[in-house]
């Protein structure tokens, strides 16, 4: 009986029937490609009849709520949310950082399930990259005595940092609501895990070693929690119909300042930890015995005192436009 099965498998195909099969994926083809160019067109339609629904819910907003026929405030707000959910899904450049990497295409996903995936993606690469980081943090921390692993915790930091940039960007392209500022962040935690990467080996990197690394495992600490807080919030609000799925964890963002949770202290406990570490630098720097000259380490300080008040300055807006929306409701 099987040899049987392999001889029909064995068997030619009849030249009719390669040649119908063959004829049938062109037909389906062609199909195909005049329906891309037909959704082509009416995207171009859609994306002007959006532009200029968006001039006019813009001067209806700007206009007095008052008389038979007005639109209220609220509704304007949610064309507008809506209209830009849909113009989120049209075709438009990259950014320019993005551009100079990948070339001149389109990272727009049209889909909202494919976008959705995406965000998962985005959400269990961060995590996954968070937790080896932190495991070669603990491991520097074991074999102190050693330059190798520290080295992979720079090189690993290096990698998240620009692969999250490079994600981030193609997120904002559709639709995400990131701020500036974490962007900004990511650069600067680029250069800083550069630096610290070429930092030359000896007593001035040995006495700032084993802080940075506790500092690692630390912000490693507080990016797992955050992960575990936004990434369940924010499936909360989409199941409930409140928010667009590719809405981005931002630290502290969505929470309340009245009950200062957990994950907001320790915000600030690792922004603290940041502007500490640019202190001890600086002190290596001009005040130590050990002859500290590195060029890196006044600019690692300087990066870190950065990120430090740009944090708390950010966290501190967060918290207070999140407050006078709870006294608004």
């Amino acid at each position: 009986m099987d040899v049987d099965n392999e001889d029909d498998e064995h068997r030619p195909v009849a030249a009719e029937t390669l040649r119908e099969a063959y004829h049938s994926v062109r037909l389906l083809y062609r199909r195909l490609c005049e329906e891309r160019k037909a959704a082509s067109k009416l995207e171009a339609q859609c994306k002007e009849k959006a532009t200029e629904l968006q001039k006019k819910l813009e001067s209806a907003q700007a206009l007095p709520k008052e008389g038979e026929g007005a639109v209220c405030g609220s509704e304007i707000d949610e064309m507008k949310e809506q209209l830009r959910d849909i113009q989120c899904t049209f075709r438009k450049p990259a950014f320019l950082l993005l551009e100079l990497l990948v070339g001149k295409i389109s990272v727009t996903i049209p889909n909202r399930d494919d976008l959705l995936t995406y965000k998962q993606n985005y959400e269990s690469f961060k995590l996954v990259n968070v937790v080896i980081i932190w495991m070669l943090s603990v491991l520097s921390l074991i074999m102190d005595a050693y330059t190798v692993p520290a080295a992979l915790v720079h090189c690993a930091s290096v990698w998240y940092y620009f692969a999250i940039t490079l994600r981030e960007m193609i997120l904002i392209s559709n639709g995400s609501r990131i701020q500036p500022w974490w962007l900004v962040h990511h650069y600067l935690s680029i250069v800083i895990a550069t630096l610290l990467l070429i930092w030359p080996p000896g007593p001035c990197y040995d006495a700032f070693k084993t802080q940075f690394m506790l500092f690692s495992c630390f912000l490693t600490f507080v990016m797992g929690l955050q992960f575990r807080y936004q990434r369940g919030k924010l499936y909360r609000q989409i199941a409930m119909g409140q928010k667009h799925p590719l809405s981005l964890s931002k630290e502290g963002e969505k929470i309340k300042p009245s009950k200062m949770s957990i994950l907001v202290l320790c915000l600030i406990l690792i922004y603290a930890f940041q502007l500490y570490n640019s202190v001890t630098v600086m002190n290596l720097y001009l005040f130590s015995d050990l002859q500290c000259n590195h060029w890196e380490m006044p600019i690692v300080s300087l990066l870190f005192a950065v990120l430090a008040l740009g944090n708390f300055t950010t966290l501190s807006s967060i918290i207070y436009d999140k407050s006078k929306k709870q006294k608004k409701i």
